[in-house]
């Protein structure tokens, strides 16, 4: 898509000629120059000798995928510090990508761990890093989620962290001149007052990207669920990176896919029938965690959320309650406790 946005399915697969297409192991080099050249190509190919083993096993060596960043990256406020990484990788793997997550730094409970984010980094610190970090790496192919503390954390520059993010993406297609770049969305926040500058943000990374040509696209990040998708005002909960996980995936259909069927979109966490949040906001709009609400979709008249069923909320509530606790010599007590339970009301 020539304006930069979320390639999705469907888009051009030959936009992209990473190292991983043009050894032949995906499908997705370039195209032939027209007919007469594909007949003196295959005729050149029957006069060479078949593949060596050393040339078949480079032929499904796993791409090299960096993955650059800040906290998001990192895994920050995901079980173990899985972050999106683990659920990406998974994902791929079961789509039939033979690949190697690289990087300097390796968190998250799972084999294949490697990574380059940083909490607390902004675009300024990955440009001062990036030339060790990219030449270090290797990469076929970079996703860059950076930007979060730019926009999100207060601090002059916000105005100019979309000039910045461009002058890093300049940086990064000098570093690794192969590898295509996907670079992510800042994600939503619970946090409306920071929303305008959010919108702005990504309303200017449309722009960069598509002025870096098709090697740089963009991935939207940006529709998580301010509600149901965060563990703070900044970090995603376990199903937010889940979501930021299907989305990467979706944006790698088209660089890394071989002929045939797409991949599967089965597993969409979007699409869940379930979800639970910390939802109390205090004076200032930022969201504290104080108890949960879950919906869940069930056959019924009607449509929730979109799809035919009814919306039931079930809100945990906390109750000081009496209770009667028998000792083993046989009397009784009383004391006071708190139960937490569910309430339709």
């Amino acid at each position: 898509m020539g304006d930069g946005t979320d390639p999705g399915c469907g888009a051009d697969a030959g936009a992209f000629a990473p190292r991983a297409a043009l050894s032949g192991r995906f499908g997705v080099g370039r195209p032939a120059a027209g007919a007469t050249a594909a007949v003196v190509l295959a005729a050149v190919l029957a006069l060479l000798p078949a593949p060596t083993a050393r040339q078949a096993a480079a032929a499904r060596d796993p791409v090299r995928i960096l993955a650059l960043g800040d906290s998001l990256t990192w895994g920050t406020a995901a079980p173990h510090l899985d972050g999106w990484r683990r659920g990406l990788r998974a994902r791929l793997v079961r789509a039939g990508v033979p690949v190697d997550f690289v990087g300097s730094r390796a968190t998250g409970a799972f084999a294949d761990n490697q990574h380059d984010g940083r909490p607390g980094w902004r675009i300024a610190d990955l440009r001062r890093a990036a030339p060790a970090l990219v030449r270090a790496a290797d990469p076929d192919v970079i996703l860059l989620h950076v930007g979060t503390n730019d926009v999100k954390l207060p601090g002059p520059g916000v105005a100019g962290a979309p000039a910045r993010l461009g002058l890093l993406l300049d940086q990064l297609l000098r570093l690794a001149p192969a590898a295509p770049v996907l670079v992510a969305q800042v994600a939503n926040s619970p946090r409306v007052d920071i929303q305008p500058r959010l919108a702005r943000f990504n309303r200017s990374l449309a722009v960069v990207a598509a002025r870096r040509g098709p090697r740089v696209r963009v991935v939207d990040m940006a529709a998580l669920g301010v509600f149901s998708d965060f563990a703070d005002s900044l970090h995603p909960n376990r199903r937010g990176y889940a979501v930021l996980a299907h989305r990467w995936y979706r944006a790698l259909q088209p660089v890394l896919r071989r002929g045939g069927a797409p991949w599967s979109e089965a597993g969409d966490p979007q699409r869940s029938r379930y979800q639970c949040a910390r939802v109390r906001v205090d004076a200032h709009r930022r969201l504290r965690g104080a108890y949960c609400r879950w919906w869940h979709l069930r056959p019924g008249p009607g449509t929730a959320a979109g799809r035919p069923g009814a919306l039931t909320w079930q809100t945990v509530r906390v109750r000081t309650v009496t209770v009667a606790v028998r000792r083993a010599d046989g009397t009784t007590v009383r004391r006071v406790t708190r139960v937490r339970y569910w309430s339709a009301v």
